[in-house]
């Protein structure tokens, strides 16, 4: 009965997590129209007439009012305000998206229609002055349009998808060339939610379906790996591999003692570039081995494939490898020899699974996790690398996270984004990877391993051809050349399909002299943020009397997350198996494992059940069992503070339930530099108490640690550990050491100095800068210059490209900003990066922008883009005018520069005569005032033309014109004209122009009866 009721509630679990919402996204399009001055905007298409608005149901246009429930702000009815716009995430989330303009109101307040548009990326175009508001939203078929009234007393049509509305005089003003309307009216015209919070100045805004805004922001952050990290935009300093550079070093010691013996270890891990090559020596050892374990490694890498001449290779290594696996095999532990592939990633000959290997410090302890699901663990690393092998990869986002946990209580946390589509190679793209080593033999000899059935050499190879987008092969082979027995070879054949997105289908069989086979066919796919995979496996092994001895294993996989749009949604995975020997144990069973983790709080559950049983007739005994086992474990860790507690279960729920484990811990701080570790475990199997006291020192040099174990049988020891990193740079006579590791990670040495000649490099006897923040954005890292204006950045990413900046608020002088807005590099590990960071007297320029009207007056340019150009050519920088056409420019460098309009926006507020004016800033620091603009703007003529044609060329309409000259004899008594369409690359030729409909239908119709195709359209003159 237990084992029912057990079942019954894991089928369940296994359903609630399968539901899922769905939500839509709005494509974005853009559909600007440019016209260049002096044509004519030509409406090419007329609008459809939709309904969908005139049934906007009554109960949602009062609950949205709702929302404008005014609030005891204390700010008065018409004041100014600039309020920061959120768009909605879930239940709880938001996301900045920009400020805009507004004017508190007894209702709430009222929005500026110019920076409200342009914030949500809708092409409605504003132009108050030629009583124009009109265009678009959401999609081209949404239009929108504002026609103002010829009397000033009545009210504006709104026409929103022809369905037409007013909006009275009380619900908006005009001024400055903007239009600011009620917030509840702008939320009915676009079905959106407005909820105001003017003791913050933040106006949340909610939308049924995304706005443009959104979109491009997802798509931003779906470029970027999912919007967890950002992407470096500065320019890229390469780094070079040196003939020799100075070594990074992370050195570990250990001692403990136990009664009357005492025990010792160390291990040191050392990265440098060697014969332009990056070194890697990892050494271990003991009291009883004072060298048990070497390992030494040469390696490079290039993403643009320079490598080895004609072979195009990206990474080349030497040394101590692991060799290439075939399609089903495992990956193999590390031989000498060589290794060398032209694959731009790890994924390119193999997008079914992936090995995650780094380096770590004897004695260490590393966990792994996808998506924040507990994958695997390593305990007591003693090899220096942990090593998580073969890890199958889903569909969608497989975010690795990899957990370090240190003898001294560290804890380093690594991340590494794997995103699966679809095939990795496309049409033609050919991945090869290569290798040869020495069975069971190291480099130096010191970590050999004997098997009695293997020594030798072994090349294997793996070419990956994508026969067309969708489509892709491998092969792949090794060879055993075995020195004490018969050489032994594997050969092995797989494909790779996408019949479409989100869906990927995969084969391999592999077969070897032995008749190992093994064939595996698998299917991936994604719906709604959630991965389904499906595998089947079947094995066959070549018994005795040439009998064949195989399995079937039937595996499907779910996993995905709850509640993605909550700031911490539940990750879940679901996984169910069945295992058919032709003789043996059969297994089949479930397992479900939930886990959700935020910022102060994380709980994790595992629970698996597995049916193991049998019933066949041996040639020697009879044998019929079955059994089941139901199991599970426990997590929940808690921040109090700064302190951190943790408590792990195991239990066992079949055939017995009981407790198999129970596990509490806490850190906690004692001072700054020192914290303090306590574990109680206990096991209730065995009835075992085991009980752990630490403290750890956090000194600038070194992290110490001593700790206590004691148990209810007796048993004792104490220990002690140390851990530092340390290295050298000689170019600026540096020498640094930290209690962290270094030798595992780049580094960079930044230099801020105050570049007094403007050369970009420093000079002997330019001032250091002492106390200036250098930031690396994407690896996380910053420091303060010491006196000698050096910054030294550690544990930067290895291969990751990330920006450096200053904290310009850390500068001392406000007025001095760096010469460059930044650069970027790539971190290497056990590489020391040299930068300097020039510092300059900073200039300023401000002014305003006039638009003189057909009468000569003046009015505001308001939120125009004015951008400003260096001497190459390069865009410094761009402002928006304010709404009375003031903008400036701060932080400008010593440099000559150019200022200019937008030419969009010249297109679009229709201006003319808008000249480029120029500056130029000396070291000193300049403050250039009054630089301003005096714009003429066009006045419009609305109309109507005949229309006799368009051309793609200006050659053919003049063709055209003169064939039907003759026919056509002056028939309108107007000047024939052309305008051109620069858009879609159209001439058209006019007949004439009239400001009345009807009198340009009855022209048109007096051209039809002399045999003249002709037709009316919508003009639009500009004066």
């Amino acid at each position: 009965m237990i084992k029912y009721r057990f079942l019954l509630i894991l089928f369940s679990l296994f359903f609630i997590c399968s539901i899922s919402v769905q939500s839509a996204s709005v494509p974005e399009k853009d559909n600007s129209l440019s016209v260049s001055a002096i044509t004519m905007k030509l409406l090419l298409s007329n609008p459809q007439i939709l309904s969908n608005i005139s049934n906007i149901n009554k109960a949602n246009k009062e609950q949205r009012i709702k929302h404008y429930a005014s609030e005891s702000s204390g700010i008065p009815n018409g004041e100014e305000l600039i309020l920061s716009i959120y768009i909605k995430r879930g239940v709880y989330g938001k996301t900045y998206i920009a400020d805009i303009f507004a004017e508190k109101s007894q209702a709430n307040a009222k929005l500026s229609l110019t920076s409200l548009f342009e914030t949500f990326d809708f092409p409605i175009e504003v132009d108050v002055e030629e009583e124009r508001v009109k265009g678009w939203f959401l999609n081209e078929k949404n239009n929108f349009e504002l026609v103002f009234p010829r009397q000033e007393d009545e009210a504006i049509k709104v026409l929103v998808n022809e369905v037409e509305s007013h909006l009275t005089k009380d619900n908006y003003f005009i001024i400055g060339g903007d239009i600011f309307v009620e917030a509840e009216v702008v939320a009915q015209w676009f079905n959106v939610d407005f909820d105001f919070n003017f003791s913050d100045l933040e106006l949340l805004v909610s939308s049924e379906e995304k706005l443009p805004i959104e979109v491009r922001n997802d798509r931003k952050m779906r470029e970027v790996g999912g919007g967890l990290q950002s992407v470096a935009v500065h320019p890229w300093k390469k780094s070079q591999y040196q003939i020799i550079s100075a070594p990074l070093f992370d050195v570990q010691l250990n001692s403990s003692v136990k009664e009357d013996d005492i025990y010792g270890s160390y291990s040191l891990l050392s990265v440098q570039d060697l014969a332009y090559l990056s070194s890697s020596f990892y050494a271990y050892g003991n009291s009883n081995d004072k060298l048990s374990d070497a390992r030494l490694t040469f390696s490079k890498e290039d993403k643009e494939a320079n490598l080895l001449g004609p072979l195009r290779a990206t990474k080349y290594e030497l040394g101590d490898v692991t060799a290439v696996k075939t399609a089903n095999s495992r990956t193999s532990g590390y031989s000498r020899g060589v290794r060398f592939s032209n694959a731009k990633s790890s994924l390119a000959g193999n997008n079914r699974t992936t090995t995650i290997t780094g380096e770590v410090q004897a004695g260490w302890d590393a966990e792994l996790y996808r998506n924040g699901l507990f994958v695997d663990k390593q305990i007591n690393i003693r090899n220096g690398r942990y090593d998580f092998r073969d890890i199958r990869l889903y569909i969608g986002n497989n975010n690795f996270e990899i957990i370090l946990y240190g003898r001294q209580g560290q804890v380093i946390k690594e991340t590494q984004p794997i995103y699966i589509a679809g095939n990795a190679l496309s049409l033609k793209e050919v991945s090869y990877d290569i290798s040869v080593t020495q069975l069971n033999e190291t480099l130096l000899g010191i970590s050999d391993r004997s098997l009695f059935d293997e020594e030798g050499w072994e090349a294997a190879n793996s070419l990956s051809m994508g026969l067309s987008d969708n489509v892709s092969l491998t092969l792949g082979s090794a060879y055993i050349f075995n020195d004490i027995g018969d050489d032994e070879y594997t050969y092995s054949v797989g494909t790779s399909i996408t019949p479409f997105d989100n869906l990927v289908l995969t084969a391999d069989y592999q077969d070897s002299k032995i008749k190992d086979q093994r064939l595996v066919l698998s299917a991936r796919t994604l719906f709604d943020q959630h991965s389904l995979l499906f595998s089947y496996t079947r094995l066959s092994i070549e018994g005795t009397n040439n009998s064949d001895i195989g399995s079937e294993t039937y595996n499907l996989t779910m996993n995905g997350q709850i509640g993605v749009n909550l700031s911490s949604p539940i990750s879940y995975e679901n996984i169910w198996f069945h295992s058919i020997p032709e003789e043996g144990e059969i297994n089949y069973g479930l397992s479900n494992q939930l886990s959700f983790r935020s910022n102060q709080f994380s709980l994790s559950n595992l629970l698996s059940w597995k049916h193991s049983g049998a019933n066949q007739v041996n040639n020697n005994y009879d044998y019929d069992y079955d059994d089941d086992d139901a199991f599970g474990s426990f997590e929940v860790a808690r921040n109090f503070s700064s302190i951190y507690t943790r408590l792990i279960t195991g239990y066992e729920l079949h055939p017995e339930a009981r407790w198999q484990l129970v596990e509490g811990s806490v850190d906690f701080p004692i001072t700054n530099r020192m914290g303090g570790q306590s574990k109680v475990s206990y096991s209730p199997i065995n009835d075992r108490l085991y009980t752990t006291f630490g403290l750890n020192w956090n000194l600038d040099a070194v992290r110490l640690n001593s700790s206590v174990y004691y148990d209810n049988d007796d048993d004792w020891y104490w220990s002690v550990n140390a851990a530092f990193g340390f290295g050298y740079e000689p170019t600026t006579d540096e020498f640094f050491i930290e209690n962290g590791s270094m030798a595992r990670k780049g580094t960079l040495l930044a230099r801020v100095f105050e570049d007094d000649n403007l050369n970009g490099q420093y000079d002997e006897g330019e001032n250091l800068l002492e106390g200036v923040k250098v930031k690396a954005v994407q690896g996380y890292r910053q420091e303060n210059t010491n006196e000698d204006g050096i910054a030294v950045l550690t544990n930067l990413p290895d291969g990751k490209r990330t920006d450096i900046i200053i904290d310009p608020k850390t500068v001392e002088d406000p007025f001095m900003i760096p010469a460059t807005p930044g650069v970027s590099i790539t971190g290497r590990k056990g590489f020391i990066d040299v930068l300097d960071i020039p510092m300059v007297n900073a200039g300023e320029l401000d002014g305003t922008v006039y638009l003189k009207d057909k009468r000569g007056n003046d009015i505001a340019g308001a939120y125009l883009n004015i951008h400003l150009h260096n001497e190459k050519g390069d865009l410094v920088a761009s402002t928006e005018t304010e709404f009375d056409g003031y903008y400036l420019f701060t932080d400008l460098v010593p440099g000559k520069y150019t200022a200019s309009i937008d030419i969009e926006d010249i297109k679009r507020k229709n201006l003319h005569d808008a000249k480029v004016l120029e500056f130029e800033f000396s070291a000193a620091g300049d403050v250039i005032a009054g630089a301003d603009f005096v714009i003429q703007r066009y006045t419009f003529v609305k109309g109507y033309t005949v229309d006799l044609g368009e051309f793609h060329s200006l050659i053919l309409l003049k063709a055209f014109w003169q064939i039907i000259k003759p026919n056509y004899n002056n028939a309108l008594q107007q000047q024939v004209f052309y305008s051109e369409n620069s858009e879609e690359g159209l001439f058209r030729i006019n007949a004439a122009f009239f400001k009345d409909k009807t009198q340009a239908d009855r022209a048109c119709q007096y051209l039809q009866k002399q045999d003249i195709n002709c037709a009316v359209k919508e003009f639009e003159f500009n004066l």
